[in-house]
């Protein structure tokens, strides 16, 4: 099982990712973005780690850097290296860098986050509930049963009101 990421091709996409936003933007706001990217891929990779060091994971999942594949059905739960983070980064940072200036950090962060999120969520339902889901079946079955225990709240005037034009319908289709 894969335990974190190539650290020399980690460093040449970010040398790769570095180059552009130095000749495309001002230094700071380059050095900020190449600080952006390295500490979410750093990030992500010492929560991977501690995902990893667990041995009843590597018994049911197969790991590629992208993807957690269970070794006994189908389906997958992605979670990017940070490997693959900075490549991912490197091979949209033209749309990062079509951003108006004023929201291209704010763009970038939040493409980021969504990794530093899946992985904090896969690892916590692990620890929890044994599972990579981001929403573990267990919590489904829980909203599912307390909401089918709940009545449905009234409908209101307006609804009442919308609803009529469609049941007026219906009893013509029916007739």
């Amino acid at each position: 099982m894969k335990m974190a990421s190539n650290e020399t091709n980690l460093k040449a996409y970010s040398k790769s990712i570095r180059d552009t936003l130095d000749k495309q933007l001002p230094t700071p706001e380059a050095v900020k973005l190449a600080a952006l990217i390295d500490n979410t891929a750093l990030t992500v990779d010492l929560l991977l780690a501690e995902l990893l060091g667990d041995p009843e994971l590597s018994e049911r999942y197969d790991y590629d850097g992208q993807f957690f594949t269970p070794k006994d059905r189908w389906g997958f739960h992605r979670v990017f290296d940070g490997e693959h983070i900075v490549r991912s980064t490197e091979a949209c940072l033209n749309c990062f860098l079509e951003q108006p200036a004023e929201t291209r950090a704010a763009f970038l962060e939040e493409f980021l986050a969504t990794h530093v999120f899946e992985v904090q969520a896969r690892l916590t339902n692990w620890k929890e509930y044994r599972t990579l889901h981001l929403i573990p079946l267990s919590v489904i079955e829980e909203i599912v049963k307390a909401e089918k225990a709940s009545e449905p709240a009234p409908l209101s005037e307006s609804e009442r009101e919308f609803f009529k034009v469609y049941e007026s319908q219906l009893k013509v289709r029916e007739s």
